[in-house]
């Protein structure tokens, strides 16, 4: 769910290219710099890069019964990545420091393959059971945005 306002607090980190290596396993929040908003999302790094996922259906659909209608409440009102791909720039914070970056989405199929695969098996170590299979009908999907230094 989004929160109204900036990430004000933390360090702002000005450097380009960081190894996002020291973030694996963290939660970041993320914030929108147009419209703002923020939300708290998983980090997934990927050959020192850094992306964040935007599931639409892809794992909520298919986690247990009890835990299903907060991801479809959730995705009712789940238009970050519309809001991102209108506007990229972000500023996240991870570890009390503050980036600004680019959210780039990930169109190559190949990386998308690799960080679905990764973040079902996230999901399915946090509800200690195997997700079910891949809905045919949508809502579906699964989006993933890589955070890039702003130029």
């Amino acid at each position: 769910m989004p929160f109204p306002g900036e990430l004000r607090g933390g360090t702002l980190v000005t450097e380009g290219e960081i190894d996002w290596t020291f973030a694996k396993g963290e939660m970041m929040e993320l914030q929108l710099v147009d419209p703002v908003s923020s939300r708290t999302a998983g980090v997934m790094v990927l050959d020192g890069q850094l992306y964040v996922a935007c599931d639409l259906g892809f794992i909520w659909r298919r986690i247990p019964a009890p835990h299903r209608w907060g991801g479809s409440l959730i995705y009712r009102f789940k238009h970050w990545h519309e809001d991102a791909m209108r506007d990229d720039r972000v500023v996240l914070r991870i570890a009390g420091k503050r980036y600004g970056r680019r959210a780039v989405r990930v169109t190559d199929p190949e990386i998308t393959a690799i960080l679905s695969s990764r973040f079902e098996d996230s999901a399915e170590r946090a509800f200690s059971k195997p997700l079910g299979p891949v809905p045919n009908a949508g809502p579906n999907d699964i989006s993933f945005f890589r955070m890039d230094p702003r130029s």
